[in-house]
């Protein structure tokens, strides 16, 4: 494995690019090639690299950027998010998790269900049904 990251499907934010609707033939995104692992989920997708830096892209809350930009179409580093050992994603496809070297655990994306649910993060906050940036959990 060189660490390039492959992807394709049927939309340009997925495929990182925003260029392409719908690639049937893996596409290289750019700028990543030190990919150690790679998260893909229902709106977003995202790579840990090398040095242990998160980097995301696809469709908000789930990359992490805390902005409000629908898509993001290219890699960006998730910030104020660093030495990263281990990511992964919720059970719903709609949030993302991480671990840092410092066994400090976060969570962004989704903090509801569709049916209302809320603290799916592991957040207890009844007014904030979305968090777009990581958030320390608590009791890890």
């Amino acid at each position: 494995a060189d660490g390039s990251v492959w992807c394709w499907g049927d939309d340009g934010a997925a495929l990182g690019n925003c260029i392409d609707d719908f690639s049937n033939t893996p596409q290289r995104v750019a700028a990543i090639d030190d990919a150690t692992s790679l998260s893909v989920f229902r709106d977003a997708t995202c790579v840990l690299r090398a040095a242990g830096a998160m980097w995301c892209w696809g469709h908000e809350p789930q990359t992490g950027r805390g902005n409000a930009q629908a898509r993001l179409c290219e890699p960006e580093r998730v910030a104020d998010l660093g030495g990263v050992r281990y990511m992964a994603q919720g059970s719903s496809g709609r949030s993302n998790y991480a671990i840092t070297g410092q066994n400090t655990v976060y969570g962004w994306g989704r903090n509801s269900s569709l049916a209302g649910v809320v603290g799916l993060l592991g957040i207890d906050d009844p007014n904030t049904l979305t968090f777009d940036t990581p958030q320390a959990l608590a009791g890890f």
